[in-house]
């Protein structure tokens, strides 16, 4: 499938799930490092009316252009439930890179599958982090992407 099919099925997906379940928000949960204790694992669960959650939310219709997997890098994990559908999708911010590892349970390369691939990171998503890397620290780099 060629990426502009892939990102318009994506998209128009997403975008029919967040329009199906609008009657209950969906729950957005940013995961990274403690700031006050580095070593240990810290996620915040942010309320509809949380700027960031709809910054998040809204990234997914931003224009972007598909990338290779890079290095290894600190990252943070983002992960968008909604309540009263069965598409939820999450990523893998690396800020550093200027990327996220998009995942989803859409199933664009076959029924019941998931997926994933590399992209250029949504403004939203940007904007976003100025204010939770104040709250969250990412995860260190892995040895290597899963």
């Amino acid at each position: 499938m060629n990426r502009l099919a892939l990102v318009g099925a994506l998209g128009a997906t997403l975008l029919g799930a967040s329009a199906a379940s609008a009657k209950e928000p969906p729950q957005t949960t940013v995961c990274g490092r403690s700031v006050r204790l580095p070593t240990d694992r810290m996620c915040l669960r942010l309320n509809w009316r949380d700027r960031a959650a709809r910054l998040l939310v809204g990234s997914v219709g931003q224009p972007f252009q598909m990338r290779s997997r890079p290095r290894p890098a600190p990252f943070y994990t983002v992960t968008v439930r909604f309540p009263d559908s069965r598409w939820d999708w999450w990523f893998l911010y690396v800020p550093t890179r200027g990327l996220i590892r998009q995942t989803t349970s859409v199933g664009i390369a076959g029924r019941g599958s998931r997926s994933v691939y590399w992209q250029t990171v949504p403004t939203n998503v940007q904007t976003a982090f100025d204010t939770l890397s104040k709250r969250l620290r990412p995860f260190p780099a892995p040895r290597r992407w899963r």
